[in-house]
């Protein structure tokens, strides 16, 4: 799992730099109170959590599916403000892909 985030850090930096402006022109509202945020994803899209992990700065990022396949990832500052990063469709929940056995 360790060795997932350090992969994803990058991905996740970057993401947090080019999401926002890219949400902004295409859904409205990116930022919001978390618990708005989530009421959003729960009632509009039927998204409910799926994943969490802490970033760098204290930065809490989750994502959220739901049984249609559609898929929300969001990011909140400790201030309690969420921003979604990424959306999409055919989540597809893949089980633990750790490598099994010697890692040499």
């Amino acid at each position: 799992m360790i060795r997932l985030l350090r992969i994803a850090r990058p991905a996740i930096a970057a993401l947090l730099i080019v999401a926002p402006t890219a949400l902004a022109a295409g859904s409205g509202k990116p930022c919001a109170p978390r618990a708005e945020l989530l009421e959003n994803l729960a009632t509009a899209f039927g998204e409910v959590p799926k994943t969490m992990g802490l970033a760098d700065g204290g930065m809490v990022v989750e994502t959220f599916a739901a049984e249609s396949g559609s898929w929300t990832i969001i990011a909140t500052r400790p201030n309690g403000i969420s921003c979604r990063i990424a959306s999409g469709l055919w989540f597809e929940d893949t089980g633990d892909l750790s490598p099994t056995g010697d890692p040499a």
